[in-house]
């Protein structure tokens, strides 16, 4: 969606039948980070800023506007709350590792990023990105 002079817009009016795009950006933004890290390709702003995971995302995100071209496109992110899986299951993703520092602050670069599309951003503590998209 674009949202010029404070209207919604769809992206791609013209397509027949409209297709909403939902994306999990939690999971897109650390596959990214991790996907490009592990290949050494790591990118770097000129403030010296690591934005790896935010070229990946970009990529990805623009590629599936042009394979997709959704009418409509939505995003949802995880926030560091407990969910209600960690309330009912005390050691739900216990074993994972701690987000990396450097990936950390390219979550707030991506939401920029979408704001910047116009696209609407939706997150809610106690869920996940895609416990918010189901």
């Amino acid at each position: 969606m674009a949202n010029i002079l404070g209207q919604t817009l769809p992206l791609f009016p013209t397509q027949t039948t409209p297709l909403l795009m939902l994306m999990d950006g939690h999971a897109m933004v650390y596959r990214s980070f991790h996907a490009i890290s592990a290949q050494a390709h790591l990118s770097v702003s000129a403030t010296g800023e690591d934005t790896t995971a935010v070229v990946g995302f970009t990529n990805t995100f623009l590629r599936a506007l042009q394979d997709w071209r959704p009418t409509y496109c939505a995003i949802a992110f995880d926030t560091s709350a407990p969910t209600f899986r960690h309330v009912r299951f005390e050691a739900y993703k216990a074993q994972r590792p701690a987000m990396p520092d450097e990936l950390r602050h390219q979550f707030d670069r991506v939401k920029q990023l979408m704001r910047g599309f116009g696209v609407p951003i939706f997150e809610a503590d106690g869920y996940e990105a895609d416990d918010i998209i189901g």
